[in-house]
């Protein structure tokens, strides 16, 4: 599918991206004060599609170490949260989560911050309260425990 921009407050058509993918997105958020959309897709891929030109700038697959002589396993994307301030781009970053594997990528850059390999699929994912003195940055809520993810990565 794509993503089509209205504006909210006469509903004229503002544009729309090109063909992104053939199934609609599984999550959005926004980051960056708004300038940047972020989709979770169902082919495994997280992309970053700037608002004012309505293109993918970035794009991460999110999937977990292949086993030795396997090919890796694709699983979609369901959960995305933006970290960090988010309203400025050079200072968020967002988590992406796919089967048992979630990402944490800058958004600035799209480096690949961290990777949490966990024993079991990703129900849930929420960024931690903004502006609170928190050593966590995100929450990932997995069979029968939530984990509490520091900005390093660590659990």
């Amino acid at each position: 599918g794509s993503v089509t921009f209205v504006d909210g407050s006469d509903l004229s058509l503002l544009g729309a991206t090109e063909e992104l993918h053939e199934d609609p997105p599984n999550a959005v958020a926004w980051a960056a004060g708004g300038e940047t959309l972020l989709l979770a897709g169902e082919d495994g891929i997280a992309r970053v599609v700037s608002v004012a030109s309505r293109s993918v700038v970035r794009s991460h697959a999110v999937r977990e170490e292949p086993e030795a002589g396997k090919r890796p396993r694709c699983h979609p994307v369901s959960r995305l949260a933006v970290l960090g301030d988010g309203a400025f781009e050079f200072s968020a970053s967002f988590v992406a989560a796919a089967g048992r594997v979630a990402h944490c990528y800058r958004l600035s850059d799209g480096t690949l911050e961290h990777v949490c390999e966990l024993t079991s699929p990703v129900h849930a994912l929420c960024a931690a309260p903004r502006g609170e003195p928190l050593h966590w940055a995100y929450a990932l809520a997995v069979k029968g425990c939530v984990r509490l993810v520091s900005r390093a990565g660590a659990t």
